[in-house]
């Protein structure tokens, strides 16, 4: 029962996280750039949608299943230990995406200073709406037990 709840909580927060990263990524490359960065490739934004989901509920699971396992070990209840959690998870993954941006591996030159700034702020904030929304459905499952 706690993998399932594990699961099923991941893949809500997964593509809630999704949603709120397309709306959020929008949002914060037309304060960047006025809209796509210059020198990447103009995707559609249904398949920028699309993936996101898809990422979302994937990476959801994952880290949903990951969140149970942990659980006993994290401090707070409910919504708190899913920030906290969701907030463990970007130091690890955002700080190691930025590290990327920074030696230019994934992005020109030019867009480095920026794009550092768009993936540690969109990171933390797409995290931290995972993390909320997990440790809700979590504690909310959990409770109905």
């Amino acid at each position: 029962m706690e993998l399932k709840r594990g699961i099923l909580s991941g893949f809500s927060a997964g593509l809630v996280m999704g949603i709120a990263g397309y709306i959020l990524g929008a949002l914060l490359w037309r304060a960047l750039w006025g809209g796509a960065p210059p020198g990447l490739p103009l995707l559609s934004p249904v398949y920028i949608f699309s993936v996101l989901l898809g990422i979302g509920a994937v990476f959801g699971i994952l880290f949903g299943v990951i969140y149970t396992l942990l659980y006993p070990c994290l401090r707070g209840e409910g919504t708190l230990k899913g920030l906290f959690y969701g907030f463990l998870v970007w130091v690890f993954s955002g700080v190691l995406n930025t590290a990327y941006i920074l030696v230019g591996l994934s992005v020109p030159p030019e867009l480095i200073p920026t794009m550092s700034v768009f993936e540690l702020v969109w990171g933390l904030i797409t995290w931290l709406v995972y993390g909320a929304i997990l440790g809700f459905v979590y504690e909310r499952i959990k409770n109905k037990k």
